[in-house]
């Protein structure tokens, strides 16, 4: 593969398009969760050319996603180092390169990913810190370039998440729409960021409680990498919300086999995903099946303290469970 996958030489304005072939084929790896062949492939190129940060940049990504995936910091070194790196290269382009949108482009998705990485531990001020920076070089990507449309996403998300927090203004509701529009197009019209765009999109489309727009987004994910758990947690969680249980379960129980594929020192999603199926199961009156799921979820062994507030759940339903098992 990277015999095929050799790269161009860089160009005096350094943009993407030169290692599509590569960064597509890193894509879909990423979608597919085969992180060590992405991880390989990345590094193999970033070792040929050590001063083209894009490399850099899309390993930085492979590394957010493992974590996501996984649930654990374990490759934060890795993110940071990698983040740096690309943010040091993308810097020192930048002075070279003031009109490159792309330039732009790289550096706030940097930020951005910085600070969406904050907001999972509540670290409010860095979050809003990188988010803001990031924003600001995403405008300047797209005022170079309107035809960018891999920024919309990341402007589209901040315009959606500003109108979330002044909700209570009437006419911020049609931000939200421009915000949906914006991220809708770059799933149709960005280069490098379609698969992105899709999947916050089944989020957001669920959030705004239309379901049958998110599940025709995950459909199309679906059928290009059925592998994805993203996908089936976000369909899964969208049907539990809405209390729709029957749909809940087909979502959850095609995620069972694909979490078993996560290597067994995390044991979060396992823990998570069988207390969810327990809570389903429960409420579709399977109680047997419900006991067995509250069982499986007790004899896991983690040091890890977020799972005590599963436990805690599961020990209820696996009473309720037996007391409604009993009941004529």
């Amino acid at each position: 593969m990277l015999a095929l996958l050799a790269p161009c030489g860089v160009q005096a304005a350094l943009t993407p398009h030169a290692y599509a072939l590569v960064i597509d084929s890193g894509i879909a790896l990423t979608m597919n969760q085969e992180y060590t062949a992405v991880v390989s492939l990345l590094k193999a190129h970033a070792a040929k050319e050590p001063s083209n940060p894009l490399f850099m940049f899309y390993l930085m990504h492979v590394y957010q996603v493992m974590m996501i995936d996984y649930e654990t910091t374990d490759f934060k070194r890795e993110f940071d180092s990698c983040a740096l790196a690309a943010e040091k290269g993308f810097l020192k382009r930048a002075a070279s390169e003031a009109n490159n949108p792309w330039i732009n482009y790289y550096l706030g998705n940097i930020y951005v990913t910085q600070g969406a990485y904050e907001l999972r531990f509540a670290n409010y001020l860095n979050f809003s810190k990188n988010i803001l920076k990031g924003v600001k070089q995403l405008k300047k990507a797209f005022e170079k370039d309107t035809t960018l449309y891999d920024a919309c996403i990341y402007l589209g998300l901040f315009q959606y998440a500003k109108a979330e927090l002044f909700g209570w203004v009437t006419f911020w509701e049609d931000d939200k729409d421009v915000a949906i529009s914006l991220i809708e197009e770059a799933s149709k019209k960005s280069r490098y960021s379609r698969e992105v765009a899709e999947e916050i999109l089944i989020g957001l489309y669920g959030h705004r409680g239309e379901r049958e727009k998110a599940s025709a987004a995950a459909a199309r994910v679906k059928e290009r990498f059925p592998g994805n758990r993203a996908v089936y947690w976000l369909m899964a969680n969208i049907y539990l919300r809405n209390k729709q249980y029957a749909a809940a379960k087909t979502e959850f129980d095609a995620l069972a086999p694909l979490v078993n594929q996560i290597p067994a020192t995390y044991q979060y999603n396992y823990i998570s995903l069988d207390t969810y199926r327990a809570k389903v199961a429960f409420e579709l009156g399977d109680y047997g099946q419900c006991l067995a799921l509250c069982d499986t979820v007790l004899g896991r062994q983690s040091g890890d303290e977020r799972i005590t507030p599963f436990k805690d759940i599961v020990r209820k339903l696996k009473k309720k469970s037996a007391e409604r098992k009993m009941q004529p």
